[in-house]
């Protein structure tokens, strides 16, 4: 298989493993190839993967044979880090450029090709998929592609700033000096690595997919962001003032008991501003709504609702970020999302996820944060 005035050059491989759905491989590193077949879930992906999978077929059919026993995949995409041992994927998807982890990664089964690269090559092969980052995915692409097969002519080209999954990773390999297609770059399809790398369609892939099906399908991982609407009825109330002494009181008796945010568990140094008492449980503007006896039933040391607004009872020591934040705040987000950050993983974000591995960045920009109150 090969074109007029292109040859195919292939970098040297340290091995290639096929793994089914769930699992996980331990020695991937960044520019490493990942050739994957979702299946056909009703699913966006699942139904964009069955049209690929019937246009590759279509042309093995037509206009390239030696694909037709490597048709197996619909996606192709490179590993571009590895976060806790885990391989983090850059591709081509409905999305856009996108990065996601491969734990949870919804696929029926996969193949990890180990690359033998260099550090430097590795670093160009990233540089080259970061210079990718922005880029929308090339749906009129693949009716090029067929339109070639159809005609036996190369009328396949980009559109705008439009790239498909096998065209992204053609040019992050290319990066390397190590891989040229025998095509030009949008003309490659996923059945293109399989054949090139030789990893035919697997003889059980029928109960790969009937495993598959009946097995929990896990949601991918991804960022839901969604506006919230809050109307909240405040009483008539003292404006705000500078803080009780009561109040400064409160704060230092729980500072001493615990210098640590209760949700991220910083100290002030750590934080970069003084620690914050938040009022748990009665926020001060509603204080003239609360019931007294209500409190009582849950704090029965409560003398009054005055005595009870800045007591130890009623308040939690947060940094400025975990009280305040537009994105990660207690006045801010909804509380399942805000009470969660106290118990995930290390270096995980709970807006960026395991990808982010420099918390000090998140408390440079103040500038939303929920005025002090």
């Amino acid at each position: 298989m090969s074109d007029k005035g292109f040859q195919l050059i292939l970098p040297p491989v340290l091995g290639h493993k096929f793994y089914i759905y769930g699992e996980v491989p331990t020695d991937a590193l960044p520019g490493d190839i990942f050739i994957i077949r979702h299946g056909k879930s009703a699913t966006k992906e699942g139904l964009l993967a069955a049209a690929i999978s019937s246009g590759e077929h279509v042309l093995a059919t037509l206009s390239e044979p030696d694909l037709k026993d490597y048709c197996w995949p619909d996606h192709v995409a490179v590993c571009s880090a590895v976060e806790n041992g885990i391989p983090i994927l850059s591709e081509l998807g409905p999305g856009g450029f996108e990065t996601r982890s491969l734990v949870g990664y919804q696929a029926e089964c996969f193949a990890h090709i180990r690359l033998d690269l260099t550090d430097a090559e590795r670093a160009s092969a990233m540089a080259y998929n970061q210079a990718m980052a922005g880029s929308e995915y090339g749906w009129l692409q693949y009716f090029d592609i067929a339109l070639d097969a159809i005609t036996h002519a190369h009328f396949t080209g980009t559109w705008g700033d439009t790239i498909i999954c096998s065209t992204h990773v053609s040019l992050v390999l290319m990066g390397t000096g190590k891989f040229f297609p025998n095509c030009v770059p949008t003309a490659v399809i996923p059945a293109h690595f399989a054949y090139w790398f030789n990893i035919p369609t697997p003889a059980n892939l029928k109960v790969i997919e009937e495993e598959a099906m009946t097995t929990a399908i896990l949601v991918n991982a991804h960022a839901v962001s969604r506006q919230l609407h809050e109307t909240v009825y405040t009483p008539t109330h003292p404006k705000r003032g500078s803080s009780s002494s009561e109040f400064r009181e409160t704060k230092a008796a729980l500072i001493k008991e615990s210098p640590n945010c209760y949700i991220c568990g910083r100290t002030a140094e750590e934080s970069g501003s003084p620690l914050e008492l938040h009022h748990t449980a009665v926020e001060w503007s509603l204080a003239n709504s609360a019931d007294l006896t209500k409190i009582q039933e849950y704090y029965p040391q409560a003398k009054s609702i005055e005595q009870f607004l800045d007591s130890v009872d009623n308040g939690t020591i947060l940094c400025a970020r975990c009280h305040r934040s537009p994105l990660r705040g207690v006045h801010m987000i909804t509380f399942p999302a805000w009470v969660v950050q106290k118990y995930q993983l290390d270096n995980w974000d709970l807006v960026n996820g395991p990808n982010h591995t420099s918390m000090a960045a998140l408390d440079n920009d103040q500038s939303g944060y929920y005025p002090e109150h």
